[in-house]
Parts: C-alpha cells; sequence; structure tokens
C-alpha cells in the first residue's frame, strides 16, 4: 500500500469506511490483564465478559502498551505511515510507536512516517483517523497531510460522563478523593481530558441524565464543527439519550456511536461515554 493509518486500540474504530484510493487502515493492540487473565483489545474481544472478570475482582487489574516490534511490524505495510496513539500522558504507546520509527528509520531511511499523539483516546482518535483519510483523498501529499493532521488535532476535546473511577484510581490516573466521593454519593463524574494530554474532573452531576444534560451545555458553547464521535462502555441507551439532547439544540451535528474498545471500556467502565469533537 501507498498509505497506512495504523492506530492503537485506544481508538475505538475498527474498520474504516470508504478509505481512500492505495491506503490501509491497521491496529495495534494493547492489552488488559485482570487477576492473570489476559485479553488482547483486537475486534473480537469480549468485552461483556471483560467487564464481568473486573467486577468481580477487588485486585488491580493492569493494562499494557503494544511494543515497538508491534508499530514495527504495522509500519512496514506501507510506503507512507501516519500512526496515531492514544495520549503519551497516560500510556507508553507513543514512546513504543516513536522507538518503532527510529529502528525502521535506519534501515529504510527513505520511509516516511508521522507519528500523531492525539493527547487524548477513543472518540479523538477516531477523527483524527476519518481527518487522515479525508486528507490522503484530497492531498495525496504526505508533508501537506503531516501539517495538517497535527493542526487538527489541536482543534479537537474529549469529555466524558463515568459512573465509576475505580479503574481509572488503581491505575493512578486520577485522585483517591474524587473517586472516593463519587462512590459515597453516588453521582455521575464529568470530565475532560486536557491541552496536556492527562484526565480531569470538572464536574459531578447527581443521576446521568444531569450529567448528559451538563455535558450538553459545555458542547453548546465550544463546539466549532458538526462532527461529534461518541463511543460507550454497554451503554447504548445514554448514548442514544445523549445523542437526542445534542440534537435538540445542535440539529445539524452529524453523530456517530459506537461500542467502546477493550481499552476505553477498561477505563471507562460499565455504563461510561466519552464525547470527541472539533472545538473553537
Amino acid at each position: 500500500m501507498k498509505y497506512v493509518i495504523v492506530t492503537d486500540s485506544g481508538c475505538d474504530l475498527r474498520t474504516l469506511n470508504a478509505k481512500a484510493d492505495d491506503t490501509e487502515y491497521t491496529q495495534v493492540p494493547l492489552k488488559i490483564n485482570i487477576d492473570g487473565k489476559e485479553y488482547t483489545d483486537t475486534a473480537d474481544i469480549d468485552i461483556s465478559q471483560m467487564i464481568a472478570d473486573m467486577e468481580g475482582f477487588k485486585g488491580k487489574s493492569t493494562s499494557a502498551c503494544p511494543s515497538p516490534d508491534d508499530w514495527y511490524n504495522a509500519y512496514a505495510q506501507g510506503e507512507y505511515v501516519f500512526a496515531v496513539t492514544i495520549t503519551s500522558a497516560l500510556s507508553g504507546s507513543y514512546n513504543s510507536a516513536a522507538t518503532a520509527k527510529h529502528m525502521y528509520l535506519e534501515e529504510h531511511p527513505d520511509k516516511k512516517i508521522c507519528i500523531i499523539d492525539s493527547l487524548s483516546t477513543g472518540p479523538s482518535m477516531t477523527m483524527i483517523t476519518e481527518k487522515l483519510n479525508e486528507l490522503i483523498k484530497k492531498y495525496d501529499n504526505f508533508d501537506t497531510i503531516c501539517t495538517k493532521i497535527t493542526e487538527y488535532q489541536k482543534k479537537l476535546k474529549l469529555v466524558f460522563n463515568l459512573l465509576s473511577l475505580d479503574n481509572l484510581v488503581k491505575n493512578g490516573r486520577v485522585s483517591k478523593v474524587v473517586a472516593a466521593i463519587s462512590s459515597v454519593l453516588n453521582i455521575s463524574i464529568i470530565g475532560k481530558a486536557s491541552t496536556e494530554g492527562t484526565l480531569e474532573v470538572t464536574g459531578k452531576a447527581r443521576g446521568a441524565k444531569r450529567a448528559y444534560a451538563s455535558m450538553v451545555e459545555d458542547l453548546k458553547k465550544t463546539i466549532k464543527g458538526t462532527r461529534i464521535v461518541m463511543c460507550h462502555c454497554m451503554n447504548e441507551e445514554g448514548a442514544g439519550i445523549l445523542k437526542r439532547l445534542i440534537l435538540e439544540v445542535l440539529p445539524s451535528a452529524d453523530i456517530s456511536i459506537m461500542p467502546a474498545s477493550g481499552l476505553d471500556s477498561f477505563y471507562a467502565q460499565k455504563g461510561g461515554i466519552l464525547m470527541g469533537y472539533e472545538c473553537i
């Protein structure tokens, strides 16, 4: 292939529709370990079983990023490579991708590889992947595409609503104090990915519908385009409610809903919803 778009499985998009000519899309999976049982985050991962295992295990579950060899092998699939990683602030996937790039260029100095640190996960990575496909169709020029996708990444925003912060706390992603409050009060947590790629809790709400309404208010103030991507962990109904609330105030919005990948499900946990869009 001339072009290959490769993401780690922080991206929920398993297949890319209407691919540009001479373009391939592939993923390198992260792995999740729960009480000694390993899940590889490919399209056939059993999310419901993984969640059940998590809920039945009181210890710490972990995730492992793709190795440099995983990235290296993916780079070999195309002449020009665009690699999209989950935020480097929370995972070693970006570093693995960068190490693989160094290894590959030592052996193939004419290779072109552009790595995009999403500084986010899930829906933002899906939007970057879709935009890359559009840019390849429009420009067919590696350097131009690399410049434009880097600019596009900076405009994206990710917000989320979670019913549990258990795994995020166990893996050091958010404060134990915040998690304790959410557990005691039985409230929904609202948050966002910061510009540095960390996860920030920005609010709390009693009940999912109030949380969704809060997310819509934030969206109204900051959205630039009409494209919105949502992923959910075993909560298609909630994602549907959120979509309807958005369309009431932004009827021209182009909204996609998809199941969360294994990794995003691991951290969002059952009921969690993540939403990405282009901001002002």
